[in-house]
């Protein structure tokens, strides 16, 4: 009995991909003037184990994906995406022996259900507001959205209107 309890805790956490971990995610979204529907683009960097396989896995609900590219090479990658999950095949990315870490580009548009927030403050100012925790990430980015599972991240944020741009690096 003790072996089994101790083999479940070996393995990766809920919400985790076995032999993947994601690094970072770099995100770039057009906040509207009016309206909450969005496009943005996301990059992921992740490591991988040889052994792992060749889909990577990305919580995202209910919004319209583009497409998905390497982003080294910006060739197109085949995935999946039924509304809820995308599944990357990224079995034909460099060896992960060759490479330290691996990163995709996820073009994506469409009105969040939750996570991002957008709409008027108190003052009557147009703004938006990200709610991830918890799991609430994936309404808005494509993410392995689990407490469990820790990245990195950066933001860039541009207004439709005049297409001012700003970055912030959160931590």
């Amino acid at each position: 009995m003790v072996g089994i309890v101790l083999a479940a805790l070996a393995g990766p956490a809920a919400g985790q991909q076995r032999g993947v971990d994601v690094r970072s995610y770099e995100v770039g979204i057009v906040i509207p003037d009016s309206g909450r529907s969005v496009t943005a683009w996301a990059a992921i960097t992740f490591r991988r184990e040889p052994s792992s396989d060749d889909t990577l896995r990305l919580d995202l609900v209910g919004l319209s994906v583009d497409s998905v590219r390497e982003s080294r090479s910006g060739h197109l990658l085949r995935f999946a995406y039924d509304g809820r999950l995308l599944k990357v095949v990224i079995g034909g990315l460099p060896d992960p022996q060759d490479a330290d870490e691996e990163d995709v580009v996820v073009f994506y548009h469409g009105l969040p259900r939750d996570g991002l927030l957008i709409g008027s403050n108190a003052r009557g100012k147009r703004s938006a507001f990200a709610d991830n925790w918890p799991e609430r990430a994936r309404y808005w980015l494509p993410t392995v959205d689990h407490p469990s599972d820790k990245a990195g991240r950066g933001l860039g944020v541009c207004r439709r209107s005049d297409q001012a741009s700003e970055r912030e690096q959160l931590s």
